[in-house]
């Protein structure tokens, strides 16, 4: 084999194994008990989308990254993709979605028009997406994988305002009936807010003195 030939299955490999180890990475909370705490914070938390006014620092998203995946999941700003297509993306964070499910997280997440559809490949780190259709591909993922709670950090700040207001809609509409918090400080999740709290009332959701 040639020193390009190497190079390009050298390539590959660690593209693969950046892949495995993301996968590994989004379903490791699906191995761990539930924990009190964690059942005691769902429960603290109202139905419906709550909209945090302000910034989270990171040690506040630290904490509620602490609680059980099974239940809780925060969806960072900034989310990694691995060399796959995007449905394979979406059931990230599990092997049991069906095409349905996937195609419908993607429909809330207005990712539906991204050429290609849910088999187009995204490449390493999807740099083969733009970065407004990363962030949708992302923001499906966590959709999919239909928490207790879902947290959302800044989930539309790479698309236009129109689909901004698209995907606020359709997340709410999803998400009926559940707990939603979005960490944003646009309009278009405001309207569709059954409240606005601040970091601190929201923070109040961990040792349960919210009123």
């Amino acid at each position: 084999m040639t020193m390009f030939g190497r190079n390009l299955v050298s390539k590959w490999a660690s593209a693969k194994a950046s892949g495995a180890r993301i996968q590994e990475v989004l379903r490791a909370g699906y191995i761990r008990e539930l924990t009190t705490d964690s059942n005691d914070v769902v429960e603290r938390i109202p139905l419906g989308i709550s909209v945090i006014e302000n910034k989270l620092s990171s040690a506040e998203r630290d904490r509620w990254e602490t609680l059980d995946r099974c239940r809780v999941i925060v969806a960072p700003h900034q989310a990694s993709l691995f060399d796959g297509t995007i449905a394979e993306n979406i059931a990230a964070f599990s092997t049991q979605h069906s095409s349905t499910e996937i195609t419908q997280a993607l429909y809330a997440a207005s990712g539906t028009d991204i050429p290609g559809g849910d088999q187009r490949e995204v490449g390493e780190e999807g740099r083969l997406l733009s970065g407004g259709q990363r962030q949708r591909v992302a923001l499906a993922r966590a959709l999919a994988a239909d928490p207790d709670v879902l947290m959302l950090i800044d989930p539309t700040t790479a698309v236009d305002s129109v689909t901004e207001s698209q995907i606020a809609q359709r997340v709410a509409q999803l998400r009926i009936g559940k707990r939603t918090v979005v960490v944003s400080d646009a309009p278009s999740w405001r309207i569709v807010a059954d409240r606005v709290v601040t970091v601190d009332q929201a923070q109040s959701w961990l040792v349960g003195s919210y009123e």
